[in-house]
């Protein structure tokens, strides 16, 4: 290279254009059109952020829509499939005509016996249905059944959402109420424990 092409490469580079005296690498054009254009990729690259703020921003909207829509409908099947067990209980002991009038032990027997695959793929809704049933057989004073199903629904709940949940705690909680009530004194002081046990595991206190 001459001294005068040497010159022009001086002054091109002082001005911030691009040097001919070697083929220039993408990196080095990219930096003397930043220079030479600074407003311009400014803009373009406040539009290069936003642009990816609004795919992030789409992408974790359509995966809400998505998961909303998954949470209703599952909703929808849970209210229905209540709404069916409830019918089936209902008209198994409301009395036709003339027949004999029903209790609510009978309702409660017939629907300990339905409850079974009542709900499949649905152990929230069987959990509160066996919950509910085990607290009317406590206050007709049928303290086996009754046991039987709220510590049903407490395994079902344990099972499902993890013995720390909130609703498993409640379960918990009313078993020992249960058996504070009822007896036996055993139980009441093993039901006590694991709740002991869960709250130092878990929360620490």
């Amino acid at each position: 290279q001459s001294a005068f092409g040497l010159a022009e490469d001086i002054q091109r580079y002082l001005k911030g254009e691009a040097i001919p005296a070697k083929p220039s690498s993408l990196a080095y054009q990219f930096k003397v059109l930043a220079r030479k254009n600074r407003a311009v990729v400014g803009l373009a690259s406040v539009a290069i952020v936003l642009l990816i703020e609004g795919i992030i921003t789409t992408t974790g909207l359509y995966l809400d829509v998505n998961a909303e829509r998954e949470r209703t409908d599952a909703a929808a099947r849970e209210a229905i499939a209540a709404r069916d067990f409830l019918t089936n209980t209902l008209e198994g002991v409301v009395p036709w005509g003339y027949g004999d009038v029903k209790t609510i032990g009978d309702l409660c027997d017939v629907a300990t016996h339905d409850i079974d695959g009542a709900f499949p793929g649905q152990p929230a809704t069987e959990a509160e249905f066996r919950n509910l049933i085990g607290h009317i057989y406590a206050w007709i004073d049928n303290r086996p059944i009754a046991e039987q199903q709220i510590r049903n629904a407490y395994s079902l709940r344990i099972e499902n959402l993890g013995p720390e949940h909130e609703l498993s705690m409640q379960t918990l909680n009313q078993l020992i109420d249960f058996y504070q009530a009822f007896g036996p004194s055993r139980s009441h002081l093993e039901a006590c424990e694991l709740n002991h046990e869960i709250t130092t595991e878990y929360f620490g206190s």
